[in-house]
């Protein structure tokens, strides 16, 4: 099985004596930050904290180092974590998110050793945080059935959302996230599989597609979460191969390894599965097509696009660029086009999607439409970060 490596280190110490001042890196196979935090030890305030980016994943990614300024004055709390991953996860990176909790976390575990008492009532400091709607505040969303509208209270974990539809559900037609990524599952991921379909029934999709990294869901479980949740849940998956990653469906079987596109080509096949290529230019983080001297034309001699059956042109991961030269491709090798988030927490779940002109309540009818050809790419949900 092919495993993604993370390391977080944070290390503390007592600055002037009412000060405490920490220091942290998060390590991983795609992201590398630093984050620097100044606490007052008495009344366990932020009076500073800074975030630099290592390694990013687009140029989007420096947006999120002001927004982590906005946190200076919260006092931490038992309220704080959820608060932290709400606000920064949302508005900033969830990877700065996961690296704040751990902080305060850490800063938790000094205050305890030190047996400083944390009152449960808060104080003056820390209504100055109250940034965030009050827990009966409401979210209005649109569905996909006509113009009802409804409303989802803050306090559940619907709460996640951060945004609303930007399309119009035509009727008889279908709304899929074709790329969502769940923990454990994918161990890049920071959401639970509940989480994501919560999130996924909140904003008003039809239906989500499991596509974890070199892993298949048994139809058992997929079965116990169409019960669970009431909702459409389908299964793919994003293998790893020679010519980069490629999104399987209707396939069960095991591939927990690199492997040959010819070979996964071979596998997927024989079993009338699909196959999409994901992120096709994603390895354009660094330079741009303009700079390397290719076109939309040479890219498309790429081997990778003689062995699938769609390419991925909509996804929240690369850059607008990158997404271009992708629909580009497909345009001039006329080739179906495929939208999904490839989302890696709930606030980019439905980002982007899928619709297609038909009714889908099965792999088998995934699987159909899919070679049918009848279905596009479309921008779901607005982002609030």
């Amino acid at each position: 099985m092919i495993e993604l490596s993370r390391s977080k280190l944070v290390s503390i110490y007592l600055k002037e004596q009412d000060i405490f001042s920490v220091h942290s890196v998060l390590e991983d196979d795609i992201y590398g930050i630093e984050l620097d935090m100044e606490v007052k030890a008495d009344e366990l305030v932020i009076t500073s904290i800074k975030g630099r980016w290592i390694r990013q994943e687009n140029h989007y990614c420096a947006l999120a180092l002001p927004v982590l300024e906005e946190m200076v004055g919260w006092r931490i709390d038992r309220n704080f974590f959820r608060k932290a991953r709400k606000f920064a996860g949302r508005k900033a990176c969830i990877q700065f998110a996961d690296l704040i909790i751990e902080c305060a976390d850490a800063i938790m575990d000094v205050v305890r050793e030190r047996g400083q008492l944390i009152s449960e009532k808060g104080t003056g400091e820390e209504k100055k945080t109250e940034k965030y709607p009050p827990e009966d505040e409401r979210i209005m969303v649109t569905t996909p059935k006509g113009d009802e509208e409804r409303t989802i209270a803050a306090s559940e974990k619907k709460d996640e959302m951060d945004g609303y539809m930007e399309v119009d559900v035509e009727m008889g037609s279908t709304i899929i996230d074709l790329h969502v990524h769940s923990f454990p599952q994918s161990p890049c991921s920071n959401a639970s599989v509940d989480e994501m379909i919560e999130t996924a029934k909140a904003i008003g999709l039809n239906g989500i597609c499991l596509t974890d990294h070199n892993f298949m869901w048994n139809e058992e479980d997929l079965i116990k979460l169409r019960e669970k949740h009431g909702f459409l849940i389908l299964s793919g998956s994003e293998v790893t191969t020679d010519q980069g990653d490629v999104l399987v469906f209707g396939f069960k079987g095991k591939i927990d390894h690199f492997i040959k596109i010819e070979d996964l080509h071979k596998l997927v096949k024989s079993s009338g599965g699909v196959m999409i290529v994901a992120h096709p230019f994603r390895g354009f983080l660094t330079f741009s097509a303009d700079e390397l001297g290719l076109n939309p034309r040479e890219a498309s001699q790429r081997k990778v696009f003689k062995y699938v059956d769609a390419v991925e042109v909509l996804n929240c991961k690369v850059s607008q660029r990158e997404n271009n030269m992708a629909a580009s491709v497909a345009d001039i090798l006329d080739m179906p086009k495929t939208g999904g988030s490839d989302a890696h927490n709930v606030s980019e779940v439905g980002l982007f999607a899928t619709r297609f002109h038909r009714r889908i309540r099965s792999e088998a009818e995934l699987v159909e439409a899919l070679l049918s050809r009848a279905y596009g790419p479309i921008a779901y949900r607005k982002s609030g970060g």
